[in-house]
């Protein structure tokens, strides 16, 4: 369950880099943002915090870089002044975290 919780957050994630990148910008650079932001996050998440990923980071790097590209997600929400879905967003995402601790998923 834990797992999957973390999967709806790296989709939220994308979700809210994509609205962050279409509200900020105008015309065809919101356009451009809001393709390129969660382009760059699929293409980081994918190759180093994957579990299927090239060049995985060991547990001690991965956990510190995960966590900082869903708090980028989470003020990318605050930054557009979505405030209720920044703090469900991180509420799921300390729940997240305190599962994975507990039921020793971050080397899975």
């Amino acid at each position: 369950m834990n797992l999957a919780l973390k999967f709806v957050l790296e989709l939220a994630a994308l979700s809210a880099f994509a609205f962050w990148g279409a509200e900020t910008g105008s015309g065809v650079w919101a356009a451009l943002l809001a393709v390129a932001l969660p382009g760059a996050f699929v293409l980081l998440w994918g190759r180093f915090a994957a579990p299927r990923a090239p060049q995985r980071l060991s547990v001690v790097f991965r956990v510190p870089f995960e966590l900082a590209l869903l708090g980028l997600a989470c003020l990318a929400l605050v930054g557009i002044g979505a405030t209720a879905p920044a703090i469900a967003f991180a509420c799921a995402l300390v729940i997240n975290v305190a599962g994975a601790f507990t039921l020793r998923q971050w080397s899975a």
